[in-house]
């Protein structure tokens, strides 16, 4: 605890505003000063704002506003700054008197103690501030009016007096009181340290031990999940690492993809012009042909034309089995028929026609007969009609004739012939107009088909012409050859591609995030990099450790300073009994140990990071050199099945390599 500055009014003879600011010269320039001045003057005054300020109380009173107060005055108080690690505080007392009259009835005084860093008010109560005080010093109000301020006096009889003095001088300034509190606190120590052992041993009472061998399972769980752990945090910074880089590459992607929409229309538009060029270029060789192909572009388009009135024809030879009730349909793909096949359908439709001829004239002959037998019939009945007519007076006589019933159903049948007639009449009707049609179609349909015929007889000429020779099916065992081949080169275009990418490892954008996580050393020449990185940092502990021996030794001397000037040549030293005394004339040397060894530590901190990127980087250089392994291996059994298509297919050569596709 360091008192910085005090700010008081009408404290005792000590009349009006008063500031003491510790901080500023001269205070700040001398490490010991002394306030001095007759009896009267304020000296004890200024001690006294200081209790005041911190405990509310004085050494001489213990509830001092109605004592402290100036005479004639209606208000003091005070307030102290002090500063306690790194944290300064402002603890202030005061007290007024009613309507601010010095006449007036004194009212309670109040305390406030406020952190000055923040701002935030710790504690605004007389108690709570005295109790804060407390427990921030480590002192209460009797502990510091009696180790940091003693009473007038004490101090000068305690340097005064002779060693065997001394301490009853102490024990006078003291008390033996705090003895007591040493103990009682003491005793509550050991009190509370009994009760935890006791309940310690009843929870220790209350576990259950478990088997050794689930022990040692368990022990084996825990290292597993610790090595798993360890994974999982380098796959979170691999992937931190990967979201940085990823997040400075939405400006890059957009630019290339903007690149890219312009190479790729640059590319188009050069594509277009490459195919011109090459449409002009093939133009030019093939000027010399340019009559044969006028001439082939005929014969295609005759044939074509020839295909087409096939086409038609088959559609009216369909229409026409149709009309004429044949359940048999035109196959289907007779347009893709070979002339044979065509031909022997032909042949069948007109076997087909000749049937349907004789089978007219059945027809015919049939409804002649028919119609000789409705003309009779039809004279029958009308002489019949006529008779009965003539004897409709002998009706009555129908029931007692003996060939009644014949008639009746010669009458039944006569009227179903008759109904019979009337449909086949209609049927004939049809079937003639639809023969009729049908001869007319065939007629057109057999001229086409020799028109046809003769067509194709030309243009198997042609074909015969310009196969030069080679046999169809021959022509079909190269196209099967050659398909074969392509499906081969297509393997191998396939197995370059895969070669490419396993042989680069990763290509495009990300690809060169990625390539700087790998090391730039082998796992071995990382590994012996660590022991000797190990072996510096245990020597740079050693060092540490004697710095900090040594920042321990110069607090000690620092600590012993003020009271080194007390030594006195051939007496012993109170602390070892020592009768020389050789750094009272000449004290050692303190160097800036501290700094040292806060160096030592930052130094320690970055042997100990480079250590674990170290690490980390032998695993990632071990997972690399695996993952490389298995690479090559892939890339081995690339180029095997690459020379074995290349062997199948005989295009062994320099120039066809799987590194130059």
């Amino acid at each position: 605890m360091r008192i910085l500055n005090i700010h008081f009014k009408n404290i005792n003879s000590l009349e009006g505003e008063y500031r003491i600011n510790f901080e500023q010269p001269p205070f700040s320039d001398a490490g010991v000063f002394a306030i001095t001045g007759p009896n009267g003057s304020g000296k004890s005054s200024i001690l006294d704002a200081i209790t005041l300020g911190l405990y509310g109380e004085t050494f001489r009173f213990n509830r001092p506003a109605g004592f402290v107060m100036t005479q004639h005055t209606a208000e003091c108080f005070s307030e102290v700054g002090f500063a306690l690690g790194g944290d300064h505080y402002q603890s202030s007392w005061r007290a007024q008197r009613a309507e601010d009259n010095p006449d007036g009835e004194l009212q309670a005084a109040g305390m406030q103690l406020v952190r000055l860093s923040d701002g935030e008010v710790v504690a605004s109560t007389a108690q709570q501030v005295c109790a804060r005080i407390t427990e921030l010093t480590g002192m209460n109000f009797r502990n510091f009016t009696r180790s940091i301020m003693l009473a007038q006096g004490d101090f000068a009889a305690f340097l005064n007096a002779l060693d065997s003095e001394r301490m009853d001088i102490l024990e006078k300034i003291i008390g033996t009181d705090i003895y007591a509190d040493y103990k009682q606190e003491v005793i509550e120590q050991a009190d509370a340290a009994t009760a935890a052992v006791e309940r310690l041993k009843q929870e220790l009472s209350a576990i259950v031990l478990i088997d050794p061998e689930k022990l040692e399972a368990c022990r084996h769980d825990l290292s597993d999940y610790r090595e798993h752990y360890t994974e999982l945090q380098q796959e979170q910074k691999a992937l931190e690492q990967r979201q940085a880089a990823l997040e400075n590459v939405s400006v890059l992607e957009a630019r290339v993809a903007e690149q890219e929409k312009r190479l790729s229309a640059i590319q188009t538009q050069l594509k277009s012009t490459q195919d011109s060029l090459d449409q002009i270029d093939a133009a030019q060789s093939a000027l010399p042909f340019s009559d044969d192909m006028a001439a082939i572009d005929d014969k295609s388009a005759l044939v074509q034309q020839c295909k087409s009135e096939l086409a038609a024809l088959q559609a009216e030879l369909l229409q026409l089995r149709h009309q004429l009730g044949d359940n048999a349909a035109v196959p289907d793909g007779v347009a893709n028929k070979a002339f044979g096949e065509q031909k022997q359908l032909m042949d069948e439709i007109r076997t087909a026609l000749g049937q349907l001829r004789s089978g007219r004239q059945s027809e015919a002959v049939l409804l002649q007969s028919l119609s000789v037998q409705h003309a009779e019939k039809t004279t029958a009945l009308d002489t019949v009609n006529a008779w009965l007519k003539d004897h409709a007076a002998d009706e009555s006589l129908l029931a007692d004739f003996p060939e009644t019933a014949k008639l009746k159903k010669l009458r039944a049948e006569l009227a179903e012939l008759s109904g019979r007639q009337k449909t086949f009449n209609k049927w004939l009707k049809g079937t003639t107009s639809a023969l009729k049609a049908a001869t007319v179609s065939l007629d057109k349909a057999n001229v086409k088909s020799a028109d046809t015929i003769k067509q194709l007889e030309e243009d198997e000429k042609e074909l015969e012409h310009l196969l030069q020779g080679y046999d169809p099916e021959k022509i079909d065992e190269l196209q099967a050859e050659q398909q074969e081949r392509v499906k081969a080169f297509q393997e191998l275009y396939d197995l370059a591609l895969a070669h490419r990418n396993l042989a680069k490892s990763g290509f495009g954008l990300l690809a060169v995030f990625r390539r700087k996580e790998e090391p730039e050393y082998d796992a071995d020449t990382l590994i012996l990099e660590l022991e000797e990185l190990t072996r510096e940092i245990s020597r740079e502990e050693n060092i540490k450790r004697a710095l900090d021996e040594s920042v321990a030794r110069e607090a000690l001397l620092k600590r012993m300073a003020a009271d080194r000037v007390h030594l006195v040549d051939g007496k012993p030293c109170p602390l070892c009994g020592a009768l020389q005394h050789p750094f009272a004339q000449r004290p050692p040397a303190i160097t800036d140990s501290q700094q040292a060894f806060l160096d030592q530590q930052v130094k320690l901190k970055t042997l100990s990071a480079r250590a674990e990127r170290l690490r980390q980087g032998i695993i990632s250089a071990q997972k690399n050199t695996e993952k490389n392994v298995l690479k090559q291996n892939q890339l081995q059994q690339t180029r095997s099945r690459w020379l074995g298509l290349c062997n199948r297919l005989n295009t062994v050569s320099s120039d066809l390599d799987i590194n130059n596709l």
